[in-house]
């Protein structure tokens, strides 16, 4: 059995929850014939999908790698690094400790 040319579509549902599928032309026609006609379900070749929970059915476009921009993290110098464990410390400690401080600061 050859490969099927699938294309990546992403299926909106009624209740605000998405669902990336691979569909085949053939999947795609079926899905969208069932929706203008109003029918309650429609077979793939990935089962069954209930017509009446869909809002949309978008296909995925590729997009290209894009690098990531370095300079937008750069490093931190050696004294933030050393403020940042000192604030993760403090917090490790609050954390263990029983008291309720309600927001005020410990000296």
């Amino acid at each position: 059995m050859g490969k099927r040319a699938t294309k990546l579509f992403t299926v909106y549902y009624k209740d605000g929850t998405y669902l990336s599928y691979e569909f085949t032309k053939k999947d795609y026609e079926a899905i969208q014939d069932a929706m203008l006609k109003m029918l309650p379900a429609v077979v793939t070749s990935i089962g069954v999908l209930a017509i009446s929970d869909i809002r949309a059915v978008i296909l995925q476009r590729k997009i290209a790698d894009v690098p990531q921009n370095e300079g937008a993290n750069p490093d931190l110098p050696p004294q933030a690094i050393e403020w940042l464990k000192s604030m993760n410390l403090a917090e490790k400690v609050l954390e263990e400790d029983d008291v309720d401080y309600k927001g005020g600061m410990i000296l």
